[in-house]
């Protein structure tokens, strides 16, 4: 399947079973065998999308990617030097109030995409954006195992009737 030049976001997702472009497209199977082309290569047309400056501009693009629904869901948004978004992924689906994510595979696909930060984002689905104690303690960890090989975490949004970024709150 030959890449629309509007598809310029791709979702890196299950390690390279499938990729989607942001309309929901599934690419085909025989491109997912250049899976790590795709993401260096496609989705580094990111002069297109726009820098995320604050925590609002987070929300707005976290709102996009994560759908409501009754499941707590974890992405993390790749980003360039420039703030610009070069790829995103779902790290996990969870129940009404817990989600588990994979320290690995969340680093993984950041070193795959070549940008050298990233950002992590939450849904909570009873609308209270406030982060719980597990939230902390994953902001921590997650932090810390980036930071151990070269990358920067640049905040951890959750979203609910609201938002709470770490960054803002002093927390990161």
């Amino acid at each position: 399947m030959q890449a629309n030049r509007s598809d310029r976001f791709v979702e890196y997702v299950d390690g390279c079973d499938r990729l989607r472009t942001m309309e929901g497209e599934t690419v085909t199977d025989e491109t997912v065998c250049f899976v790590r082309e795709v993401v260096a290569t496609y989705v580094g047309e990111h002069k297109q999308m726009p820098a995320m400056c604050s925590s609002r501009d987070a929300d707005v693009m976290l709102r996009k990617v994560l759908p409501d629904g009754s499941q707590e869901r974890v992405v993390a948004i790749a980003m360039n030097n420039k703030n610009r978004p070069v790829g995103w992924t779902l790290l996990g689906i969870g129940t009404g109030s817990q989600c588990a994510v994979d320290l690995t595979a969340l680093l993984r696909f950041v070193l795959l995409t070549g940008a050298p930060a990233f950002l992590l984002g939450h849904n909570h689905p009873s609308g209270d954006p406030g982060p719980s104690a597990d939230d902390i303690e994953l902001t921590k960890r997650i932090s810390q195992g980036a930071q151990a090989v070269g990358l920067k975490m640049l905040d951890h949004v959750i979203i609910g009737n609201g938002r709470f970024s770490f960054l803002d709150a002093g927390l990161l």
